[in-house]
């Protein structure tokens, strides 16, 4: 059993982060021990900070261990994320086989209506979130751990950052034939790569997201018509007729529709 940078004992091998955290706390151990032995602290009385920004960020903390905690916490807010995809996979993998569901969709494996294999739901008691919540959280942790796995393990290994991590999981998550998308999994492998390779040359988050869309495209022309239709069914508005050639919005609408607009103000279209 490892003990991390973040006070807690996990089944990770050797991983020690934040080791100037121990380091620091040994310190004022032996400052706490020889007040004691000065008599100017009674024996009973432990000062040593619990709370980890109150061993890594002091008063005399200067700009470069600022900068190096800052370094580490992105480090292991990446390896915190690996670590929870890999147990998000785990507990898929440990889940019995269901049937699948009536009406579920063999070619779509992010529909709403696939086999419910009861992940999310004890994600979501364990975590004490809301099913909603743990559905999206199981669904991009096992997109990176499974069908990602080079991105994982950057991840895993603090080479790429949580939020570019992300961008590679949005841009290329469903995409293999064998998780149910339409492009070959050597494509979406190969691009991947790529995307890790721009990543290293520092592209931010917004250009990273276009050029891996762009690099798939390339790679396979009918993604496109495949990614617009995924957007499309992703709108959350809709209409339904209401006779005489008009329409009002759905369920999904803010307000009441007018006959000009379905919005939350009630401004009409110009004319």
């Amino acid at each position: 059993m490892a003990r991390t940078r973040f006070g807690v004992s996990l089944g990770v091998g050797q991983v020690e982060v934040f080791t100037s955290a121990a380091a620091r706390a040994t310190v004022l151990e032996a400052e706490r021990v020889a007040q004691v032995a000065a008599g100017l602290l009674p024996a009973d009385v432990s000062v040593r900070p619990t709370r980890l920004a109150e061993l890594l960020v002091t008063g005399r903390s200067d700009r470069a261990a600022v900068h190096a905690v800052l370094r580490d916490v992105a480090e292991a807010q990446a390896q915190l994320h690996a670590l929870q995809a890999a147990a998000v996979s785990r507990l898929a993998a440990l889940q019995p086989t269901h049937e699948r569901l009536p009406g579920a969709r063999a070619d779509d494996p992010s529909a709403p209506d696939r086999p419910d294999d009861w992940v999310a739901d004890e994600v979501a008691v364990v975590l004490g979130i809301s099913v909603g919540s743990a559905s999206v959280l199981v669904d991009e942790q096992r997109v990176l751990a499974e069908q990602l796995p080079r991105v994982w393990a950057a991840l895993a290994d603090g080479e790429i950052d949580v939020r570019r991590c992300q961008v590679l999981v949005d841009a290329l998550g469903h995409r293999k034939r064998s998780a149910g998308g339409g492009v070959d999994d050597d494509v979406v492998d190969d691009v991947a790569a790529r995307g890790l390779a721009w990543i290293g040359e520092g592209l931010g988050p917004t250009p990273l997201a276009d050029r891996v869309a762009g690099a798939l495209i390339a790679a396979d022309p009918a993604e496109a018509a495949r990614r617009a239709e995924r957007r499309r069914r992703k709108q959350n508005v809709t209409t339904v007729g209401s006779g005489d050639g008009l329409a009002d919005c759905g369920p999904t609408c803010w307000t009441p529709p007018t006959p000009q607009r379905c919005s939350p103000w009630s401004t009409p279209w110009p004319r």
